[in-house]
């Protein structure tokens, strides 16, 4: 959080373009689309654009709190859960190798597993989990004394 409280002043310089410029464009023209969109036929708005987009939102923001909750923000190699299963990775573009991310937050998806391999002896085995679904089983769904 307090990285992205910055971000709004001098992330915007630090993105290359086309994206510095277009963050303006798409925080004015994105609210208009969707009015414009609920104007002209707001059921077929809601179900093609609102909800798959509330549903993408949804998702993104759960998978990135099970990725960050109860690490160490301020650390380097324990900032992030990482869920090394090919099923995992394949869904999330090789996200699941969340510390790799955060290292090199430009690197194409298709390299973070090998980045991922260099950085995980530096990684907290804690923190290290072969399959998302099972930990969020564990985690969420099992008592918390088991």
């Amino acid at each position: 959080m307090r990285e992205r409280n910055r971000l709004p002043a001098r992330g915007r310089a630090l993105l290359p373009e086309p994206f510095a410029s277009s963050v303006p464009w798409e925080k004015g023209l994105l609210p208009l689309v969707i009015v414009l969109l609920l104007w002209h036929d707001w059921r077929s708005a809601c179900l093609y654009a609102v909800l798959p987009w509330g549903v993408s939102l949804a998702w993104l923001v759960g998978v990135n709190y099970v990725q960050h909750e109860d690490c160490d923000p301020d650390a380097e190699f324990a900032h992030s859960r990482n869920f090394t299963g090919r099923c995992t990775n394949w869904l999330l573009f090789n996200n699941g190798y969340h510390t790799a991310h955060h290292a090199r937050p430009g690197l194409h998806w298709s390299e973070t597993s090998s980045l991922h391999a260099q950085l995980a002896a530096r990684i907290p085995q804690s923190l290290i989990e072969p399959s998302a679904i099972r930990y969020m089983i564990r985690r969420y769904l099992r008592r918390r004394g088991d």
